[in-house]
């Protein structure tokens, strides 16, 4: 059963992130996920499977390879470039965020839809992100519903300081691993 306990819309949300700053992002990405923060992917896959992070400041870093998915007719999104995008996880929040500079790379300078929001394509995965603001207004967050749809969760390795966003099956398979309703 899901709580509908209310709180802020995705738009009103301020995340305490006022120290990740695009040159962060670039610094972690370099010499933690061998990596640069926006550049062009290989491919649309991501480069590890599952996804692997680092712990930095107390915080889940990690880059994922990501492409513009646009709506608008007018506009193939599967030629869309994927580029390399670090992101802040936190489970903490419903929605996942991205800086305006991010948005802006992964637009390419195509105009679709709105500057607050668009969609964004992981795994082949598409999903709704906003714009960062407030005391995040340069960080990239991968929120709760990203990971949901997804089918991620992020299993951390504290004496290595690093994690994965895993998928596998964690509490078993079969009839036996099945969470019990309590609509049975």
């Amino acid at each position: 059963m899901v709580w509908d306990v209310g709180g802020p819309n995705v738009e009103e949300v301020d995340l305490w992130l006022y120290d990740v700053t695009e040159a962060k992002l670039q610094g972690i990405a370099r010499s933690l996920l061998d990596v640069d923060h926006l550049s062009p992917a290989d491919s649309e896959k991501q480069p590890y499977y599952p996804p692997r992070g680092e712990l930095c400041d107390e915080r889940l870093v990690v880059s994922l390879v990501c492409r513009h998915d646009c709506h608008d007719r007018r506009y193939d999104s599967k030629t869309a470039t994927p580029l390399n995008v670090v992101f802040v996880v936190n489970t903490g929040v419903w929605g996942s965020y991205l800086s305006e500079k991010t948005m802006n790379a992964l637009k390419g300078g195509v105009k679709c839809g709105s500057d607050a929001f668009m969609a964004v394509r992981i795994e082949n995965i598409a999903f709704h992100v906003w714009r960062s603001h407030g005391h995040f207004v340069e960080a990239n967050v991968l929120g709760m519903g990203a990971l949901r749809k997804l089918g991620w969760s992020p299993l951390i390795d504290w004496k290595g300081e690093s994690f994965v966003l895993d998928n596998a099956g964690l509490y078993g398979k079969g009839e036996s691993g099945k969470a019990s309703s309590s609509s049975e």
